[in-house]
C-alpha cells in the first residue's frame, strides 16, 4: 500500500465503525465450540465466519437466521479443508506465502500511520486535517532520518513519454541510482517495472507522463521507507496483525485446497444429458404466457363500472358501443402473449375470464380480461445445452464435494462440544439485535 493510497484509507479509519472482529463480542472470552483432529474450532472462528455470513446479507438482516447446527458443520469443515492443504504442503506455496507477507507489510505500515494519526488528541481544532498533516511530516521525516536523497536531475531527466528507442532502452536497462534507502539502492530499471505494473501499457505519448513518473516514484520511495519504519518498530509482529494474516493465510490455503481437490473431470456422455434435461423439463419451462382483451375508459370510477359489467357477463366489445366514457381508439393492450408478471399477475393466479383491478395509464384507465393461456413448452435441448450443462456441473461439483467432506470426516475425530450449538444461536441473535 503505497502512501498516497494509504491517505485515503486513513480518513475513513479514522471516522468507520470497525469490522465484525473488532466489536464488543470478539472482546468476550474465547470458548471452544469443538475439536477437529489436532486443532479446536473457537467462538473466534465462528466471528471471522459470522463477518463472511453478513457480507452475504448485503446490509439487510434476514427474517430467518442460518441454522446454528449448518454453521458448526461449515466451521467443521472449515477446519477440515485446511488440515488437508496443510498435509498437500500449501503452506510453501508461493501465491500464499507472497499474499500473506503482503498483508503483514501493508497493514504494518498502515498501523504505524494510524498511531502517528491518533497522537493528535482528537479535540483538536480540524483534527482530521491536522492527523493528515502530522502523517504526511512523519513520513517527510523519515527521509531525513535515512538521509534518503533524491537525484532529482536523474528523475527529471527519465522521459516516459517518449517513443525514442534509445530512451526506451535506458530506461529498461539503466542501473543509475536515484535514491538510496535502508532496504537498498532504487534504480531506473527498477522504477521502470513499477511504471510499466501501474499504467499497463507505460505512458509513452501521454502529455502528463512527467507528473506521473514524479507521483510514481515518490509513492514508490515513501513506501520502501514505511515498510522499513513499521518492520524496525515491531508493528510487523503485532499479536492482532499475526492473528489477522494466519486468518488469511488458512482463507488462502482453503481456497487453494479445494480446488485441488475439486479437480475431476466433468465429461457427461449425450445419454447423461438427455436424461438430466428430461429430469428437469420443470425448471426448463418457461412460464405460461396469456392474452388479453382489453378496454380503455376516462375515468377511474368509470374503469370499476366496467369491471363490474365484465363480472356481470358483459363483454368488451359490447362495452365498446355502449358504455359512457370509453376512449375512442385500439385496444390499449395489444392482443399478444406476455408475462402475466408484466401486469403485475401473480402466476398462481393466472385463469381464463381473469379480470384484474383497473389499470392507471396516460389519458385514462384499463380493464382487461384474460382470455387465453399458452400451454408453455419446455426449451428444445439444444436451445438451452449450455444451461443443462451448467447445472449439470454445479450438481457434480456439489456431490463430489459432498463425498470428499464425507471422506476428511471420517478420517478425522471431531466432537462437537455441549452447547456449542446454543452458543452459535446466541452470537447470532447478539449480531442483528434480537
Amino acid at each position: 500500500m503505497t502512501f498516497a493510497r494509504f491517505a485515503a484509507v486513513l480518513a475513513l479509519t479514522l471516522i468507520a465503525p470497525g469490522p465484525v472482529t473488532g466489536n464488543a463480542m470478539a472482546e468476550e472470552p474465547v470458548v471452544p465450540l469443538a475439536v477437529v483432529g489436532p486443532d479446536t474450532v473457537t467462538t473466534l472462528d465462528f466471528l471471522y465466519e459470522l463477518d463472511f455470513i453478513r457480507r452475504g446479507w448485503q446490509g439487510e438482516v434476514p427474517e430467518q437466521l442460518p441454522d446454528p447446527g449448518a454453521v458448526m458443520k461449515r466451521l467443521v469443515q472449515n477446519r477440515l479443508v485446511v488440515q488437508e492443504g496443510y498435509r498437500m504442503g500449501l503452506t510453501d506455496d508461493f501465491s500464499i506465502r507472497n499474499q500473506t507477507r503482503e498483508f503483514i507489510r501493508s497493514k504494518a505500515m498502515a498501523a504505524m500511520l494510524d498511531s502517528v494519526a491518533l497522537s493528535v488528541p482528537e479535540d483538536s481544532v480540524g483534527s482530521l486535517s491536522a492527523r493528515t498533516v502530522a502523517v504526511k511530516e512523519f513520513v517527510r521525516g523519515l527521509y531525513r532520518k535515512y538521509d534518503a536523497v533524491v537525484d532529482s536531475s536523474l528523475l527529471k531527466s527519465l522521459d516516459y513519454g517518449s517513443d525514442d528507442p534509445e530512451m526506451a532502452r535506458y530506461l529498461e536497462e539503466s542501473e543509475d541510482v536515484l535514491v538510496t534507502v535502508p532496504t537498498g539502492a532504487m534504480k531506473v530499471r527498477a522504477l521502470t517495472r513499477i511504471i510499466r505494473f501501474e499504467a499497463f501499457h507505460g505512458l509513452v505519448g501521454k502529455p502528463n507522463a512527467a507528473e506521473l513518473r514524479d507521483r510514481f516514484f515518490r509513492e514508490w520511495v515513501e513506501e520502501a521507507l514505511l515498510t522499513h519504519e513499521a518492520k524496525l518498530l515491531g508493528f510487523e509482529n503485532r499479536p492482532i496483525l499475526l492473528e489477522n494474516a494466519g486468518r488469511l493465510q488458512e482463507n488462502l490455503i482453503r481456497e487453494k485446497a479445494l480446488g485441488i481437490l475439486l479437480e475431476v473431470d466433468f465429461e457427461p456422455t449425450e445419454d447423461e444429458i438427455l436424461t438430466f434435461y428430461n429430469d428437469h423439463l420443470e425448471n426448463l419451462t418457461p412460464p405460461a404466457r396469456i392474452k388479453m382483451e382489453s378496454i380503455k375508459v376516462g375515468t377511474e370510477p368509470v374503469a370499476w363500472e366496467v369491471r363490474e359489467k365484465l363480472e356481470q357477463g358483459s363483454t368488451i366489445a359490447w362495452l365498446r358501443k355502449n358504455q359512457m366514457g370509453v376512449v375512442d381508439g385500439p385496444a390499449p393492450f395489444p392482443y399478444e402473449w406476455f408475462s402475466p408478471g408484466q401486469l403485475g399477475i401473480r402466476f398462481e393466479d393466472v385463469a381464463v375470464g381473469l379480470i384484474p383491478e383497473p389499470y392507471g395509464v396516460p389519458g385514462g384507465w384499463v380493464v382487461a380480461r384474460v382470455t387465453e393461456i399458452e400451454e408453455p413448452q419446455p426449451v428444445p435441448l439444444e436451445e438451452c445445452r449450455t444451461e443443462v450443462l451448467t447445472r449439470m456441473k454445479s450438481e457434480f461439483i456439489s456431490d463430489y464435494l459432498a463425498r470428499v467432506m464425507a471422506r476428511l470426516e471420517e478420517a478425522t475425530e471431531i466432537t462437537i462440544l455441549p452447547g456449542a450449538e446454543d452458543r452459535i444461536r446466541a452470537m447470532l441473535e447478539e449480531a442483528v439485535g434480537r
